[in-house]
């Protein structure tokens, strides 16, 4: 195994921070982006940042959507190898607004560029993770940002959107997950850019989550580090509230927490559309078992029938049967 990099410097300064980021970034060709739930206000200055630096930008289950006006934007997950990939041959790595956490960097086993500048309002948190070359403890970013502008440009080292779109068209095509992106493709395809999506702790939920196209940068919620389950219906009355057409996807262990909110939908005519899987019970701890070889405990859930559920409440509901 090899050393593990052990951080050279780093600077809370701005001054400091910028100047050894500008020295670093001329003697490199490969530079990325990683943006996180943090830098969902930095969407337009990072995709200018990407272009100007010819560096593929990945996101956070959080940034999803974060600087995708660039070309550089990478739609595929950085857990597909062939974006894991990608990350792996750069050189230079620019962190916005993220803790690097072990959700996102499948428990730090990403192989992550030695050179790594973290702008953050708590880069304490991404330094405990990561070791990097220089921290800025900023809710400035924009002026980082200005100030990598005036470096010279370079040109992009990957196609981003060729190789989202070889790991899509990958993805549709294995027995394990073409039923689920084709789902995934069924949303992306009916559902309004404009609109918001909810996801819960649900099967469809986590695939929705982090492979449908988010469109537009805030898009789509899913709370994937906590894993709280329950939260996609009591959630989507926020953005319903202020009349933004809204889809929960949930399962039926996740909608049992707050069922009650389907009186609020139809009390205030909230334009919300819960998409509801039903597998029976809480379907990835049931396949967290069966991989273990252990007994299934506490799995399985009696649901109510969710026609005459609707019905009571007032609401249209319409069952499908799908294998997924």
């Amino acid at each position: 195994m090899p050393e593990p990099f052990k951080a050279v410097e780093q600077v809370s300064g701005f001054s400091d921070f910028v100047s050894t980021l500008k020295e670093e970034l001329s003697g490199v060709a490969k530079v990325a982006i990683w943006a996180g739930g943090g830098a969902t206000g930095l969407s337009n200055d990072l995709a200018k940042l990407a272009d100007h630096l010819g560096a593929p930008i990945f996101t956070s289950f959080a940034g999803r959507g974060v600087g995708i006006a660039s070309k550089n934007y990478l739609a595929a997950p950085v857990h597909e190898p062939e974006i894991a990939n990608v990350l792996a041959q750069a050189e230079l790595l620019l962190v916005f607004g993220s803790q690097l956490d072990g959700m996102n960097t499948k428990n730090w086993t990403l192989k992550i560029p030695k050179l790594v500048f973290v702008a953050d309002a708590d880069p304490e948190i991404a330094t405990r993770n990561i070791d990097v070359r220089a921290s800025l403890k900023t809710s400035d970013c924009v002026s980082v940002i200005g100030e990598v502008m005036k470096t010279p440009s370079k040109v992009s080292w990957i196609d981003a959107g060729s190789l989202s779109a070889s790991v899509r068209k990958r993805l549709e095509s294995e027995a394990k997950s073409k039923a689920v992106i084709s789902l995934v493709s069924a949303i992306e395809k009916a559902w309004p850019a404009e609109g918001q999506i909810v996801c819960d702790m649900a099967v469809s939920g986590y695939w929705t989550g982090v492979y449908s196209d988010p469109k537009r940068v805030r898009r789509i919620s899913y709370p994937v580090g906590w894993g709280t389950l329950g939260f996609a219906l009591p959630a989507s009355i926020g953005s319903a509230a202020i009349n933004k057409p809204t889809l929960v996807i949930c399962g039926d262990g996740g909608i049992a927490f707050a069922i009650g909110e389907l009186a609020t939908i139809k009390q205030e005519k909230l334009p919300i559309t819960i998409l509801l899987h039903d597998d029976g019970g809480y379907g990835m701890l049931r396949f967290d078992q069966q991989v273990m070889n252990h007994p299934e405990r506490g799995v399985d859930l009696f649901s109510p029938d969710w026609k005459t559920l609707a019905d009571s409440y007032g609401l249209t509901c319409e069952e499908v049967n799908l294998e997924i």
